[in-house]
């Protein structure tokens, strides 16, 4: 994977198996070799040292779509007949959202405004909901939690809960506003997306064992949370797969296998460029893997994030 991410870029890139919660890899960016820690290294403006994986937080752009996705499924029963309208632009107090590249979608379902990662529909659909349900299906998904897991240190992500003003609301709906999530946590709910709606708990330890060669820890898969049941867990997955079928995240497809994705483009004050983001899984129980990719300051999800994935899905499905 590292021969794979964009050199001299920071970023992070998780894999997990969803069926169990094991991660398999956690890496950030820039990679150092803790052998030879050169003053090069150590000086290094975008800190290496820094683990990005677990403990960087930031607003995780239209990833964070697939949470307010699951508000909207959870709390409309005619959510999937639901239409929008995308003109260009949603003006509001002291703000106007509008689409990568100015685009203008028209009349437009849900499946679709999910594939091509519509702004205006989902902050629309984040201010039909209202702040307080869209918290509920945050929380759902451990969002305000204390994370304590057995052998992992994971920052807390943050919806927030202050200046819930139209617009914040608006902007959280489309994975912006002041949220704060880290990759791993991103990770973890697109693993429940692919696990029917199960959130498994993080673990990094396989075994340990005595110096005579007995066992003496090893690893149980442990249920975290269950931020939504099989069906709308199915119903989410059929979306992300679409996205990456005929949608912003076709960078990441892998000919012969099902890809779920979504892509991000999360903008950062004082960044020249947005964060690249990519979520998702192979939908197969052969190879049970969720992947979160960020490239940091490097351009649209679909451009650079999606593609990396692809090529991570590509060697973990055996297709490459």
């Amino acid at each position: 994977i590292a021969r794979l991410f964009p050199a001299g870029k920071s970023g992070a890139v998780i894999v997990m198996n969803y069926q169990t919660g094991e991660v398999l890899v956690t890496q950030s960016y820039p990679l150092f070799d803790p052998m030879r820690v050169t003053r090069e290294v150590e000086m290094n403006p975008i800190k290496p040292f820094w683990n990005r994986a677990t403990r960087w937080l930031s607003a995780p752009g239209s990833t964070y779509k697939v949470l307010t996705l699951a508000s909207l499924l959870t709390n409309d029963a005619n959510a999937q007949n639901e239409t929008y309208f995308c003109g260009g632009s949603l003006d509001l107090t002291d703000t106007s959202i509008v689409d990568a590249g100015g685009a203008a979608h028209g009349h437009i379902g849900l499946k679709q405004a999910f594939a091509v990662s519509c702004n205006i529909a989902f902050a629309q659909i984040a201010l039909n909901l209202g702040d307080e349900a869209m918290r509920k299906t945050a929380e759902a998904f451990k969002l305000n939690d204390y994370f304590l897991f057995k052998d992992i240190v994971v920052e807390n992500s943050v919806y927030p809960s202050i200046n819930r003003s139209e617009k914040e609301i608006a902007w959280t709906g489309v994975g912006q506003s002041a949220l704060a999530v880290t990759p791993l946590h991103m990770c973890m709910v697109a693993a429940a997306i692919a696990n029917d709606g199960v959130m498994m708990e993080p673990g990094l330890l396989l075994k340990a064992a005595s110096p005579v060669g007995e066992t003496v820890a090893w690893y149980t898969p442990k249920v975290y949370a269950s931020p939504v049941n099989k069906h709308t867990a199915d119903l989410i997955a059929d979306m992300m797969a679409e996205a990456v079928q005929r949608g912003t995240a076709r960078g990441a497809a892998v000919r012969g296998a099902r890809v779920c994705g979504k892509t991000g483009s999360a903008q950062v004050d004082g960044q020249a460029d947005t964060n690249a983001w990519f979520i998702g899984f192979l939908d197969n129980p052969a190879t049970p893997f969720a992947v979160c990719v960020v490239v940091e300051n490097a351009g649209g999800g679909g451009a650079v994030a999606a593609p990396l994935a692809g090529k991570i899905f590509s060697k973990l499905s055996g297709r490459h």
